[in-house]
């Protein structure tokens, strides 16, 4: 009874490779169609490729640099995103330095060297105005 159990056992253990081929047809309209299935009535068969059998090794092989390449895509998102948010904070941090104004010593530096000019009345006022706005005496361009 034994002996019968094993030869059965070793029967199902001896599976065969399952045989499959891919169809390419061409269909009455023209269309290209890809099937595992033999084209049907009306359509023609342009090409029949067999299905080819993969070592195990190989499909192992396969795998593991499979999950290497998702392993190394997955650093690499993760630095893009770390990046980004790196620059948006700066960008952040930027704009509230913008929005904030020109820092109190910078202004006064301006009003000083504002001093030392000779200006007229209306334009000193414009470039006082600008040296608050700005905290810097920024060109101003006359046409001669």
């Amino acid at each position: 009874m034994k002996i019968t159990q094993l030869a059965l056992l070793a029967l199902l253990g001896w599976a065969l490779p399952a045989q499959a081929e891919v169809y390419k047809c061409r269909q009455p309209d023209g269309r290209t169609e890809i099937s595992n299935s033999p084209c049907s009535g009306g359509s023609s068969t342009i090409k029949a490729i067999p299905d080819d059998n993969v070592p195990e090794a190989s499909r192992r092989q396969a795998e593991r640099d499979a999950d290497r390449l998702e392993s190394y895509a997955d650093k690499l998102e993760a630095e893009r995103k770390k990046d980004e948010a790196a620059q948006r904070k700066l960008l952040k941090e930027q704009q509230a330095a913008a929005n904030a104004g020109p820092s109190a010593a910078s202004v006064e530096s301006c009003l000083r060297t504002l001093d030392r000019m000779a200006l007229d009345s209306s334009r000193r006022a414009e470039l006082e105005d600008g040296c608050r706005a700005t905290g810097s005496v920024q060109p101003v361009y006359v046409p001669v």
